[in-house]
């Protein structure tokens, strides 16, 4: 996915990704979804929802995948964005 953090939100939801804090702290998420006031997924152990504020969001980084014709994935590479 590309683009700045505003183009992306509604856009799809992310598989993974790490979220970079402005205060430099971090923390992986999966099954993702940016929002125009928030970032929400669930946590490592896949049993806590969060919901992370955008302002206290830097950047958010994934890997890009493209479904392929024999059903396999394949990664463009990471993607990523600053807010």
């Amino acid at each position: 996915m590309r683009g700045t953090l505003e183009q992306q939100v509604g856009e799809e939801h992310i598989r993974e990704a790490r979220l970079a804090f402005r205060n430099g702290d971090e923390i992986s998420l999966r099954d993702v979804t940016v929002r125009s006031d928030s970032v929400i997924g669930f946590a490592d152990d896949g049993r806590e929802r969060r919901a992370i504020p955008l302002a206290e969001v830097a950047s958010i980084e994934h890997r890009a995948e493209r479904p392929l014709a024999d059903g396999n994935r394949r990664c463009d590479g990471v993607a990523g964005a600053a807010v």
